[in-house]
């Protein structure tokens, strides 16, 4: 940051070189410009504060020069004069006005003021515009409405979905854009948000220029200027595409999922009462129980859980939130054979293309043997817990990288510092150390000491530290290294405490010529609260003249509302005589003669005199602060609102500072760690990427500010969590620019798409693994094989390369029942257990048991036909010399039988 530049422009000179020499005395660097014809060659924008000494008149260059200023709106102006300042028709602009004659407090006072009003409404500006970039870059629908249905915001995106841009939406309702029933429908939930002041999440189907959309909608409700409801924030989540994945896969999954049985994971579908559907073999064999002796029960009455009734009281709970849309996740122990074994048991549901609730799918994995070791583990850490906070010696765990990991009470209670005040040996030296150059030597001393320190070697060493408190002690160090290069540190308080009570007498006349001067009110009032003195400021800030209020209660500048509160605050002082308030404020109201009421802001003092009690109250008028403040106040509330409710991550970084600005708190959920852990350690979200990604995310995402391209594209990446468990990631990055279109912070999108990853996973592992054949083709006259998996290349004796090359008819016998097949399979949407001829590669016959299930595109149109066949030529030809029955395999029969089960 540059030093302050000040422009003093003035038509008397010896005054101007008085007040440029205070100036100068308080880091305010001026230079001085007589009033003339070379002031309008200078350039104002280049200064940070400019002052003006002139008489305002109608004198044409004095005009000119009042035009000039008022197009200077980049920094604060601040005029002097004798009479005040009335507005004509050259002053259009806000102007800081100081009433001469002034002395140095009143002017350096003028100037903060003056400079702070500036860089709140900078601040202000620059909130709303955080804002605006956000929503105008956001992926996802935002609409802002009003109680009475008037759009407020339509976002671009919002806007595109209806053909229009944002500015069609001005002045129009609801009703003017969708038909009544769905309005009326929607200002329902629009009205109940403001009345109840609760943000709701909605999904449902809506018809978008004639097409149909699934939709994801939080309706949020927002504060008006007075703190009421009166408006809502829509944030639109478009999920067709998620809707339609979904239903894709569980269909196809209905087809694979015998697997399941060979898992080693415990594995249930319930329906939404809590009835069991399916349950693996891994929890029916430690039980020693069948599928049918669970099937169609209520989980929470099967045999793992009739141990306590608490349990089973719990699992129902489990059952009922699941069905409510919630995914449940907690160690707990079930029966088996062989006595309780605990598992890491989770619950989530699996929705319906209706988007209700359709499964319960309850997981277990055995933890028992992880459950007993950390049960040692922290039985052994209580015991050194017991140990250390007993000690009468303050004791800190370092390790490698200088963080604290454990620290003592009595550390904690010698120093005054909380162990998350200082986390590591930076945090520590700075608060011990304040000064730059003693800091220095201490850390040079240490680590000079630890460089050639060996494993049990004691180093003391001795320093004069600050405490929390302000007190400085003399304390001695002791270190010793440990085996594995971290260090235990034992500290002892030998400090020779020197207490030298000084009297401080002041003289009434030196105390009356600094509370003269003073800037803020001054008022002394004795023990009955009757005023005894009060300062010039008074007559400014409350309109009452000295002679107004001494010798009266000074409840008369109090509003009548808030005396019990201000006697309150003053008793208090005046009974225990400590200073609890010293160095705070506290902020209240005040009441001028003319009868008006304004915030202001009070510190109390008392003190004693020839065994007398006074209190002294320091008061200041913070009305402008607080109207700056409540208006930068409002549009970050807005900012923080879209934000803090959102699932996903939503960062912002400054590029040139390398810094995280921001980062939403869904950071905490997907990736397991605070907000606070990533701005101590910002580097912990690269750390944090898997190592086999994370060259690709930096070059893709974390790249220099030119190279980030708004848009949608994106980058899959995995994070490993604190707890080991690794989460998929869709992330991407674009740049906020400025009126200049230069690029002032880069800010993404991270979301987590595990569940969907592991879908996929999961289907491909199926489809590999199953014993029968399964591809999947084509749907055009000449289709052919779009994949294929090993046992149907070992059923027809081809190569991959071989089965992929050739049209899907030459795998029939007779070329015909192939397009007679696909079109009873389109027409059904799937065929179960057909009996159909094929040919092997060298031309041998056989009879196939085939189902098959139509594969549909986003836009639920037939791309393509899955098949699973399994040759039962030796089961026809053992039918036919037996008795004439359906020959249907196991593999087969067990997929078709769970398919009908759901």
């Amino acid at each position: 940051m540059h030093d302050p530049k000040t422009l003093l422009i003035t038509e008397d000179v010896m005054e101007a070189t008085e007040i440029a020499k205070l100036m100068h005395s308080w880091d305010y660097p001026v230079k001085t410009m007589e009033f003339g014809s070379t002031i309008f060659n200078e350039n104002l924008l280049e200064y940070d504060l400019i002052l003006v000494d002139l008489l305002v008149n109608d004198d044409f260059n004095r005009s000119e020069l009042l035009k000039k200023i008022g197009q200077c709106q980049g920094c604060p102006v601040l005029w002097f004069s004798k009479q005040g300042i009335n507005k004509n028709k050259y002053l259009s602009y806000e102007i800081n006005h100081l009433e001469k004659p002034f002395n140095a407090k009143q002017l350096k006072f003028a100037v903060e003021m003056a400079t702070y009003k500036h860089q709140m409404k900078k601040s202000l500006i620059e909130a709303e515009e955080k804002y605006k970039l956000l929503v105008e870059n956001a992926d996802d629908p935002i609409i802002v409405l009003g109680e009475d249905g008037t759009f407020k915001m339509v976002n671009n995106v919002a806007a595109e979905y209806f053909g229009n841009t944002p500015e069609y939406f001005d002045g129009k309702t609801m009703w003017d854009v969708f038909p009544q029933p769905y309005a009326d429908s929607q200002m329902k939930s629009v009205r109940e948000a403001i009345t109840t002041g609760k943000t709701s999440v909605k999904v449902e189907r809506t018809l978008i220029k004639t097409q149909e959309k699934w939709f994801s909608t939080k309706i949020q409700p927002i504060k008006d200027f007075d703190g009421e409801f009166r408006s809502v924030q829509i944030v639109a989540r478009d999920i067709t595409s998620q809707k339609n994945i979904e239903n894709d896969l569980l269909e196809r999954e209905s087809f694979l999922s015998g697997t399941l049985n060979d898992m080693h994971t415990y594995v249930a579908v319930l329906n939404p009462k809590g009835q069991v559907i399916f349950v693996n073999n891994t929890p029916l064999k430690l039980c020693g129980i069948k599928i049918d002796d669970v099937k169609g029960k209520f989980f929470h009455e099967t045999e793992w859980w009739n141990y306590s009734p608490d349990i089973k009281a719990m699992i129902k709970r489990d059952i009922d939130l699941c069905a409510s849309g919630k995914t449940l996740n907690h160690a707990i122990q079930i029966k088996t054979k062989n006595g309780l074994k605990w598992i890491d048991y989770s619950m989530h549901p699996v929705y319906g293309s209706n988007g209700t609730v359709k499964y319960l799918i309850p997981e277990g994995r055995d933890i028992t043997k992880i459950k007993m070791a950390k049960r040692a583990m922290a039985e052994e850490k209580d015991r050194l817990k017991n140990i250390t906070e007993n000690l009468p010696l303050g004791m800190v765990f370092i390790d490698v990288d200088g963080d604290y990991k454990y620290i003592n009470p009595k550390f904690i209670e010698m120093f005054g510092y909380q162990p998350s005040e200082i986390p590591d040996g930076r945090a520590w030296f700075k608060k011990a150390f304040p000064d730059p150059n003693r800091r220095l030597d201490a850390i040079l001393a240490w680590k000079n000491d630890f460089k050639t320190a060996h494993v049990g070697e004691k180093r003391p060493r001795t320093f004069e530290v600050v405490c929390k408190n302000g007190d400085n002690k003399i304390i001695e160090f002791i270190p010793v290294k440990l085996k594995n290069n971290e260090y235990l540190m034992t500290v002892n308080d030998v400090t020779q405490k020197k207490i030298a009570d000084t009297a401080l007498k002041q003289s009434e006349e030196r105390f009356r010529t600094v509370a003269s001067s003073a800037v803020d009110a001054i008022i002394i009032t004795d023990h009955d609260g009757n005023v005894v003195f009060c300062n010039n400021s008074v007559q400014r800030i409350f309109g009452c003249k000295e002679e107004d209020l001494v010798g009266k209660s000074v409840n008369k500048i109090i509003p009548g509302r808030y005396h019990d509160e201000f006697i309150r605050k003053q008793e208090q002082f005046k009974l225990t005589g400590r200073h609890l308030l010293s160095g705070k404020l506290f902020e209240s109201y005040g009441f001028r003669k003319d009868g008006s009421e304004f915030p202001i802001e009070i510190s109390i003092t008392a003190w004693d005199i020839d065994g007398e009690r006074y209190t002294t109250s320091i008061i200041r008028d913070i009305t402008e602060r607080k109207l700056v403040e409540y208006e930068l106040k409002s549009s970050e509330e807005k900012f923080r609102q879209m934000t803090e409710n959102i699932e996903e991550v939503f960062w912002i970084i400054d590029p040139k500072m390398s810094q995280i600005v921001y980062i939403s708190p869904g950071y905490q959920k997907i990736w397991g760690c605070s907000r606070e852990s990533l701005f101590d350690n910002p580097r912990s979200w690269i750390e944090s990427i898997h190592p086999e990604d994370r060259k690709n995310v930096i070059d893709t995402i974390f790249r220099t500010p030119n190279e980030v391209k708004s848009g949608n594209e994106g980058i899959n990446y995995r994070i490993i969590r604190p707890d080991g468990s690794i989460r998929w990631i869709h992330g991407k990055a674009f740049p906020l620019k400025d009126d200049e279109n230069s690029i002032q912070r880069i800010a993404g999108i991270a979301v987590d798409i595990t569940k969907r990853v592991a879908s996929e996973e999961k289907y491909r592992n199926l489809f590999e693994n199953i014993s029968v054949g399964v591809y999947k083709c084509t749907l055009e006259p000449n289709s052919r094989l779009v994949e294929s998996n090993n046992s149907l290349l070992k059923l027809f004796h081809y190569k991959k390369s071989e089965i992929m090359a050739i049209k899907a008819s030459y795998l029939y016998l007779d070329g015909e029942d192939k397009f007679k097949f696909d079109e009873k399979v389109l027409k059904y949407g799937h065929i179960k257990n057909e009996k159909i001829r094929f040919k092997k590669q060298n031309g041998t016959p056989f009879t196939g048991l085939v189902s098959a299930y139509v594969v549909k595109d986003e836009f639920e149109n037939p791309k393509y036909i899955e098949s699973i066949i399994e040759d039962i030529t030796p089961l026809t030809e053992v039918e036919n010399i037996k008795i004439n029955k359906p020959t249907v395999s196991t593999p087969i029969s067990l997929l078709n039988k769970f398919m009908d089960d759901h």
